[in-house]
């Protein structure tokens, strides 16, 4: 899954994601809310990045977003916040299964919560 920044005739700026070849209506869906919502773009970029990160994650597992449990959110979490530290925040991160202690600031906490 990776997220593809688009430019529509108008100029305006907006994001999808695909998993090959296909749109995932669950990301698409959240971006076009954020924008109706009149978000940032740098912020809905920043969130819909999040979230393909946790399909990605998911995906990992063998899991779907309507499969997602509150202990894989609660090992995604701070799996995303170390990978996002030692790799660039641009390039797609493969993010640890096993579970290891890392501090996360409440700001970055809520950031990725929020974005998922």
């Amino acid at each position: 899954m990776h997220l593809q920044r688009i430019v529509l005739p108008s100029g305006k700026v907006t994001w999808t994601a695909y998993d090959g070849d296909t749109v995932v209506s669950e990301i698409r869906n959240f971006v076009v809310y954020l924008e109706a919502r009149h978000y940032a773009p740098r912020t809905v970029s920043h969130y819909a990045r999040h979230v393909v990160r946790l399909g990605n994650y998911l995906a990992a597992l063998g899991k779907s977003f309507r499969e997602i449990t509150a202990t894989d959110l609660d090992r995604f979490i701070p799996a995303a916040a170390k990978s996002g530290r030692t790799r660039g925040a641009r390039t797609a991160a493969i993010i640890p299964l096993r579970p290891e202690h890392v501090e996360v600031s409440a700001s970055l906490h809520n950031q990725i919560l929020f974005g998922i």
